[in-house]
């Protein structure tokens, strides 16, 4: 059984984990790249070249979704309110995510194994279990890490430019008096 302190542990790190994607306002899609999500938001563009105005300050957008993001942002109060919690989104696709977590639905499925998840994000890097697939590389020391939040955690460690590895704080300064091969 975990535990409470485990619990905590697993949420934050979930948090962390989607602090670094993007979500398309428009759509269910996240990205892991913000240049991603720009070229995705693309695909939302009518083809039509006619213009909308917003009724509201009469500013002018090429695709009906950048005037509803606009309408959202600046003119309209938060539109969507959980019933449940009270929480409040914007944005449909955001909302129908959070409610996920209060109904337990799982729509994505991992097909190596069979797991579910709530987000499409999480299926994909859980998936990079399977794949062996680590995108992000620290500069320093060249180790590859499987996301943004281990890269980050991994660059707050000591690199020691003698060896070329990286030690946490404490046995870094170990590492400096006792074993340091110099090489």
């Amino acid at each position: 059984m975990e535990s409470v302190v485990d619990a905590k542990k697993r949420k934050k790190r979930k948090e962390a984990e989607y602090e670094e994607v993007h979500w398309c306002d428009v759509c269910d899609d996240c990205f892991f790249e913000e240049s991603a999500l720009e070229e995705h938001m693309k695909t939302h563009v009518d083809q039509s070249h006619e213009d909308y105005d917003c009724e509201d300050c009469g500013q002018v957008f090429d695709s009906a979704s950048e005037l509803e993001q606009h309408r959202s942002k600046k003119h309209s109060k938060l539109r969507y309110c959980c019933d449940i919690c009270g929480i409040q989104y914007n944005y449909k696709s955001q909302f129908v995510i959070h409610m996920r977590a209060h109904s337990g639905e799982r729509p994505f499925t991992c097909d190596e194994c069979g797991q579910e998840f709530g987000h499409k994000c999480s299926l994909v890097v859980h998936q990079r279990i399977h794949t062996g697939v680590t995108p992000h590389q620290c500069k320093k020391c060249k180790k590859m890490l499987d996301t943004r939040v281990s890269l980050a955690k991994h660059h707050k460690m000591r690199y020691c430019p003698d060896c070329k590895k990286c030690y946490t704080h404490r046995s870094f300064s170990k590492h400096l008096t006792k074993s340091c091969t110099k090489a």
